[in-house]
């Protein structure tokens, strides 16, 4: 991830000073875009973007996906909510053939997802517990998580389809809120998923983010 980041730096720097007539070219008017990688994350959403320019190098990206229901993890049940960010951009350089730029920008957003847990207790039907019964409990867990990034990227343009990748580091605050008689929340885990356990807190993390879209003239 470093290297990475060094490299679109040292790229960016390269660049620059080659694209006074070509920026206006990398900066897309409109355009719109789609985020495949957001369906394998833990809370997978279907997660779509709008950029537009404000000014020559400076555009504004807004993100916005609906929670989709992981049907395969039997511990996180019914998921729903969504996840939206605003990402203000500013362009650094541009190649002479005005179809590849390198950009860095500021990532706010706010994640905000529900789920359905399952219990099993034991319980007792009197006061000695010689009679015990094992009871079922579903429960709403509610996690919310607002956070801020900052990160380098590029865009390259296919005639006017595009991809744009990009990563940084974020710092993210985790609150969730779990019914007070629940003593074990379960772990988070599965593929490219973190396995922290459902506790509060500020954490930082890496970025990265890969979109396919289109631009309109």
């Amino acid at each position: 991830m470093i290297r990475y980041l060094i490299l679109m730096l040292v790229l960016s720097t390269t660049c620059f000073g080659q694209d006074s007539t070509n920026i206006d070219r990398v900066v897309a008017r409109h355009a719109i875009k789609y985020s495949p990688f957001h369906l394998i994350n833990f809370y997978p959403t279907i997660q779509l973007a709008y950029e537009f320019r404000i000014a020559k190098r400076f555009s504004i990206q807004i993100d916005g996906g609906l929670v989709v229901d992981d049907a395969q993890n039997t511990d996180y049940v019914d998921m729903r909510g969504f996840k939206v960010k605003l990402e203000p951009r500013y362009y650094l350089s541009s190649n002479l053939k005005g179809n590849f730029g390198v950009y860095s920008a500021l990532e706010l957003y706010y994640n905000r997802v529900d789920f359905d847990r399952k219990t099993i207790q034991e319980e007792c039907f009197d006061f000695s517990c010689n009679h015990a019964f094992i009871q079922t409990h579903t429960f709403v867990v509610k996690y919310r998580e607002p956070g801020f990034g900052f990160k380098i990227g590029f865009v390259k343009y296919i005639s006017n389809f595009l991809i744009d990748i990009n990563s940084g580091f974020a710092t993210r605050f985790v609150e969730y809120r779990h019914p007070e008689y629940i003593t074990d929340p379960l772990p988070e885990r599965g593929l490219f998923r973190s396995k922290r356990r459902e506790e509060d807190g500020i954490r930082a993390m890496p970025l990265l983010g890969i979109r396919i879209g289109y631009r309109i003239k």
